[in-house]
């Protein structure tokens, strides 16, 4: 059960790494971000973490995220 969690997140950062690729300039907040691909606060935080992490997306001002070039 544990595995099939880790495969729902890695595809589920997948989805957000595939937004921002499709939308060159994509700039959104967390709530943002969680209504375009329909995560729940807690997954969505995860994932900006992750994203953050690995170095993906950057956090700009107002508590944005962007792609990092």
């Amino acid at each position: 059960m544990l595995h099939a969690g880790i495969q729902d997140f890695q595809a589920t950062c997948e989805l957000v790494r595939a937004e921002y690729k499709e939308m060159p300039g994509l700039c959104l907040t967390r709530p943002q971000l969680q209504r375009l691909c329909g995560l729940d606060s807690t997954t969505c935080k995860e994932v900006l973490g992750r994203l953050l992490t690995e170095g993906f997306l950057k956090q700009i001002r107002r508590d944005r995220y962007r792609r990092t070039v």
